[in-house]
């Protein structure tokens, strides 16, 4: 067992005074905002500093350089590392960080950017904080914290695997980035009809008509007040505007209330939902799009989401949900704010709110061809979280 100040080829030091007026300059700096969100420090999103050279070559970073925060509203945000493993050699450090240097011929800066961030480690640095108006640590602090490490070759195996673990998780997220910019370019393109489709048998759809939600709805409302009385442990869903997606029609089910509603209720009747609802939220985030899909089960709103129920048979829902997802359909619901700095739709409002559609065969085709794209971008989305916990299972096995 050894300590973290043994790892050092040197001390344990702080950066730079980060002057905002000195923003361009020949230095890079690798700021406290540098160091979340990646497994390493990335050199492309750098901002420039304007330096000293003398104050530069004092707080020069180097490849392998590992960097911990000093400070953090919470406890658990204190001594967060990040590794820099570029060969950029005009980079420098924002004192708001501490900085180690290991020793790179008994050390993998890899390995121990994981091991720093590693359950056994994080807790010995989280209770080493002290905490006032915020909390924070210093190089003492860490000095100590106690590490077990293996031999060089056995750190650069488990380096290099968690790399490829995690190379793969960047390159799912880039797919996925990817697959959501191309969805989102073509619902623009839908949506204003510089893209159609055709028949089964290549002939031209019919022009698009205009219409209102109210004319192609047979009912449409919102959900009650003092829900919360009748919340449970067990029982209906209760679907509420955080279950409502910002980008998409998909519901977000992995935080769920129950209510247990007395029989024969007439709120709960006028409010309950019915397989492919529309929901749209009407207070606070406006305009967050919800489509009620099959199999969801009794299920429930409240008041700051309208329930609209589209006339089957007349148009396909999926559809119109789609259409009122579409960014720039979105920025005209929000337009129409109907209470002042206190955001609100009225029912009138959104009874009268126009939309441009097609043919009934052209909105299956192109609700048809959206969800087939929200699936595949569904699939990856899995394909990250499922690597993600494979990772983090293996964190916890290799460092106990």
């Amino acid at each position: 067992m050894i300590t973290l100040l043994e790892v050092c080829n040197g001390e344990i030091s702080n950066g730079v005074f980060n002057d905002p007026g000195k923003r361009d300059g020949t230095y890079l700096l690798v700021n406290v905002l540098d160091m979340f969100g990646t497994d390493q420090i990335q050199v492309s999103s750098l901002r420039w500093l304007s330096l000293e050279r003398e104050e530069f070559e004092k707080n020069k970073v180097k490849y392998g350089d590992i960097f911990f925060t000093r400070s953090s509203l919470v406890p658990a945000g204190i001594a967060w590392s990040n590794v820099f493993l570029s060969h950029e050699e005009n980079v420098t450090y924002d004192g708001h960080l501490m900085k180690i240097s290991p020793d790179l011929g008994r050390f993998s800066p890899a390995y121990l950017a994981q091991y720093f961030r590693s359950r056994p480690v994080r807790k010995q640095l989280i209770i080493r904080g002290k905490t006032g108006t915020m909390t924070t640590i210093g190089q003492a602090d860490i000095a100590t914290v106690e590490l077990v490490v293996p031999a060089l070759a056995e750190q650069q195996k488990i380096a290099d695997f968690l790399t490829a673990v995690d190379k793969r998780i960047q390159q799912l997220s880039q797919k996925k980035a990817l697959l959501e910019d191309y969805k989102k370019g073509v619902m623009q393109q839908l949506f204003t009809q510089a893209l159609r489709f055709k028949d089964d048998h290549g002939n031209e759809f019919p022009d698009w008509e205009e219409t209102t939600l109210g004319d192609i709805s047979c009912v449409i409302t919102s959900g009650s007040r003092d829900w919360a009385q009748f919340y449970s442990e067990t029982g209906s869903l209760f679907i509420r505007m955080t279950n409502l997606p910002r980008n998409g029609i998909y519901l977000l089910l992995d935080d769920l209330k129950y209510v247990s509603l007395p029989k024969n209720g007439h709120e709960g009747a006028r409010t309950s939902l019915q397989t492919h609802d529309i929901l749209i939220s009407i207070t606070a985030e406006l305009g967050k799009i919800g489509w009620v899909p099959e199999n969801l089960g009794e299920a429930f709103i409240n008041q700051h989401t309208a329930l609209v129920r589209p006339i089957r048979g007349a148009v396909d829902s999926k559809f119109i949900a789609y259409s009122l997802a579409n960014p720039e359909t979105n920025v005209r619901i929000n337009r129409l704010n109907d209470s002042g700095a206190k955001s609100g739709l009225n029912l009138s409002t959104i009874r009268a709110f126009n939309l441009l559609i097609p043919s009934l065969p052209e909105q299956t085709k192109i609700a048809n061809f959206l969800t087939a794209l929200d699936r595949k971008i569904e699939t990856v989305s899995a394909q990250i979280t499922h690597t993600q916990t494979f990772k983090k299972g293996l964190l916890q096995q290799m460092f106990v």
